[in-house]
């Protein structure tokens, strides 16, 4: 055959050739776009580091001047109302002009501490607008030499999940079931494949952040409690058992609840690395087990136990934006209907300026866990906000009453950015029964929230599962839809919807779309499962092949079974481990 230059082949082979130079051109172009705009994005965070300090100081120093003012002015009254008693009228007129000059004094320094607050609004909506510029979507290439960061398009909402939260299991009794962690899953994918320009899914942690979380858990945990928890995890059977001893705990897990854990920490903080970036606009973080009971060590504040947390993934979180990161405040909002004793004791067990939490919450002599009555800790960087005892949550206590009050605190505190620990047991068909929200209610709390971190902090804004335990259930335990009943799936869907306003036609089947996402999560767990009991197979008779026909020393085979590391990681406890360990003394 003639070799022309007319053969397809050679033109084919040419040409995917050329694809491939091409895609690895755009490639490098994207990644230097990246680059450049998470260069620009610090030159924007070192100014408004500049800008911000500058106004701090100006308001100190005008604080301090409203102060001395005001005390100048009182002592002025006090002299001229005793003069006035010894009837001294030249003294009471010299108090009183006193008086007078203190009151202006007091009033330039009000009206100047007003135009450094106008001074700051105008600032903070220059930024937000100049960050919202820079992060006008994903770089986009618009020609060969060119790139621009104004394409249409803005960041999308970030959801992370990840499978291995769902092999972290529980006692029966337990309201906190791995079910939980299907229905996030599936309405985050329903809502992803309804709105993909709205939001994306992260199904699994990077490695990386998996290693990260190991290795920053002191910045939250004692090195004791982690030692502790992890062995005790590591020594569990594959069936729930409880962590932390007698059976009146309600902290229980299986051997997989420590990776579920490490994972749903790495999830944080993956989600605070993707918004403080710009790759995302806000994120979710749909995972288990939950994290804000979990503090420094065991029982917290006085709590009884851990209430079903091992890690405090939330104040993590907050500790590596911090640390890592360089942010100067992060503030932790928690609207679980319990108090988040462990954030709180993490977060507040020294006074570090640059962590504040925030909660709202239900107390009561039977409440878990016990804390957050006091609605003013002695402690600057903690705001509770309580809800009156022996009564349940209601909408207009939350709407109208606490979140008032957090928003005030959040303004004054100003924050870099805001983690939400995000409960929906507060909902009125929920099996703990202490509030009466509806989904609607939980939309109008995430809408005021993302509403406030547009205006404040950029919309940096990172939502952390935890509580909301009414999720409806087949015979086999398995996560069902409500159907028309509101539960855990329809409050989580509000929540999704605000955080990435994302909104569905009316028509549209969502019950579904939800049935439809957790078959299909199921029918994944199940082949995941399938493989990994083949594997655990495929090693043990490995092992036993080994065991039963050990190749000699004098004459080794090429094709004789060999003993390795993952052989031996799935042999049992029992009769393998012994002649494991009889294989080891012979050697």
């Amino acid at each position: 055959m003639a070799q022309g230059s007319d053969d397809p082949m050679s033109e084919s082979s040419s040409d995917s050739s050329d694809d491939e130079g091409d895609d690895v051109e755009l490639k490098k172009r994207l990644v230097k776009c990246r680059s450049e705009r998470a260069a620009a994005l610090e030159a924007l965070e070192r100014v408004d580091g500049l800008v911000q300090g500058l106004l701090d100081r100006d308001d100190a120093l005008l604080r301090r001047t409203c102060a001395n003012a005001a005390t100048d002015k009182v002592d002025r009254d006090v002299v001229a109302r005793r003069a006035a008693r010894n009837r001294d009228q030249d003294a009471k007129a010299a108090a009183e002009r006193g008086a007078k000059e203190a009151q202006r004094a007091l009033d330039d320094a009000r009206a100047a501490r007003r135009e450094v607050q106008v001074t700051r609004d105008a600032w903070l909506t220059h930024r937000n607008r100049t960050r919202r510029r820079m992060l006008a979507g994903v770089a986009r290439v618009t020609s060969s030499d060119e790139y621009s960061w104004d394409a249409p398009g803005a960041p999308r909402t970030l959801c992370v999940y990840d499978r291995r939260c769902r092999l972290h299991s529980t006692k029966p009794h337990c309201v906190e079931q791995a079910r939980r962690a299907v229905a996030a899953a599936a309405v985050v994918e329903a809502r992803a494949r309804r709105c993909s320009n709205k939001l994306w899914v992260e199904r699994t942690v990077h490695g990386s952040y998996l290693q990260r979380a190991a290795s920053s858990l002191a910045y939250a945990h004692t090195r004791s409690y982690v030692g502790a928890v992890r062995q005790r995890c590591l020594d569990l059977a594959t069936e729930a058992t409880m962590i932390f001893g007698g059976e009146d705990e309600d902290t229980c897990g299986n051997r997989d609840t420590w990776g579920a854990a490490i994972a749903a920490s790495a999830a944080v903080i993956q989600a605070v690395d993707a918004v403080l970036s710009g790759e995302a606009r806000n994120a979710l973080c749909a995972v288990r087990p939950p994290g804000h009971h979990a503090g420094a060590s065991i029982n917290s504040l006085g709590a009884p136990g851990n209430g079903y947390c091992l890690l405090n993934h939330a104040a993590l979180g907050a500790k590596h934006a911090a640390h890592e990161r360089g942010l100067k405040r992060v503030a932790v909002f928690d609207f679980d209907v319990h108090h988040g004793n462990g954030t709180e004791d993490i977060l507040a067990r020294t006074f570090d300026p640059r962590f504040m939490y925030l909660s709202l919450h239900a107390t009561g002599e039977d409440v878990f866990p016990g804390s957050g009555r006091r609605a003013r800790p002695d402690h600057p960087g903690v705001l509770n906000a309580p809800h009156r005892a022996e009564k349940v949550v209601t909408t207009e206590w939350v709407l109208e009453e606490a979140l008032p009050r957090i928003l005030n605190a959040l303004d004054a505190f100003r924050p870099d950015l805001l983690i939400l620990s995000s409960g929906f047991d507060a909902h009125k068909r929920d099996p703990v029964d202490l509030g009466r929200l509806d989904a609607a209610d939980y939309g109008v709390l995430t809408r005021r929230l993302v509403d406030w971190a547009e205006r404040k902090c950029c919309g940096r804004l990172v939502s952390v599962l935890e509580g909301g335990y009414g999720v409806d259930c087949g015979p086999g335990g398995e996560y069902v839809t409500s159907g028309r009943k509101e539960a855990f799936d329809t409050c989580l869907r509000a929540h999704v919807d605000e955080l990435a306003g994302a909104f569905v036609e009316a028509d549209v089947d969502e019950d579904a779309d939800l049935r439809e996402e957790a078959d299909a999560i199921r029918a994944a767990d199940a082949a995941a499962a399938a493989a990994a009991a083949n594997s655990i197979r495929a090693h043990k008779a490995a092992a036993d092949a080994f065991f039963r026909d050990p190749p000699g020393e004098d004459e080794p085979s090429d094709d004789a079974p060999r003993l390795t590391a993952s052989a031996l990681s799935g042999l049992g406890r029992d009769g393998d481990q012994d002649r494991v360990d009889m294989l080891l003394d012979k050697e």
